[in-house]
């Protein structure tokens, strides 16, 4: 942790952190610590000690690429090596066992409420309560065949914006997308 110029504490294996690359850090809603590990799943930090969320726990990879919480569900949105999961304050986890890809990076939810998860493949739009209800999961993918320039890069960070600018970092550039906009309307559509 580093206050100013000062690094003021270190964890370590002292503290029960085994594994000491980390991917992901996110502050808790009650002011504690999760560490996305690559390999030992999320360290919970808080003042009582650390505790390891495991494959024990429900994760379905130890390798945890993103934690992001979303103040309006009160849930932790969990991005692993091969799935998507969310987690409530109490730490109980809920993989999402329908989703149609497993190479996600990260999540980002627009003001309409749906969900935008950043793949190797390119991006997922789906309402956030679909998501959350875990059963038929149908998103909306945009990909480099239906007009995407580039698709998203591993283990980078992305910027959204307050007015719904997304910035995606991708492997040959970045991606600028609005995605409180409507950028998907096919009530015209005509074939000929």
């Amino acid at each position: 942790i580093i206050s100013g110029d000062k690094v003021i504490k270190n964890y370590n294996k002292d503290d029960g952190i085994t594994i000491f690359e980390s991917l992901s850090v996110c502050e808790g809603f009650a002011g504690e610590i999760l560490l996305g590990s690559n390999g030992g799943g999320i360290y919970v930090i808080d003042s009582s000690g650390t505790k390891n969320i495991g494959l024990e726990d429900g994760l379905t990879s130890g390798i945890i690429m993103r934690i992001k919480r979303d103040f309006n569900k009160k849930i932790y949105w969990i991005i692993t090596s091969n799935s998507i999961a969310f987690m409530d304050e109490n730490y109980k986890l809920t993989t999402i066992k329908n989703f149609p890809y497993l190479n996600n990076y990260d999540i980002y939810e627009n003001s309409s409420g749906q969900a935008w998860i950043l793949s190797s493949d390119g991006l997922y739009v789906i309402a956030v309560d679909d998501l959350i209800k875990n059963e038929k999961i149908e998103p909306v993918h945009y990909g480099i065949y239906n007009g995407l320039s580039c698709v998203p890069t591993a283990n980078a960070y992305s910027e959204l914006t307050d007015d719904g600018e997304l910035y995606i970092a991708g492997l040959t550039g970045v991606v600028k997308d609005n995605i409180d906009k409507n950028s998907r309307n096919i009530s015209n559509l005509k074939v000929s």
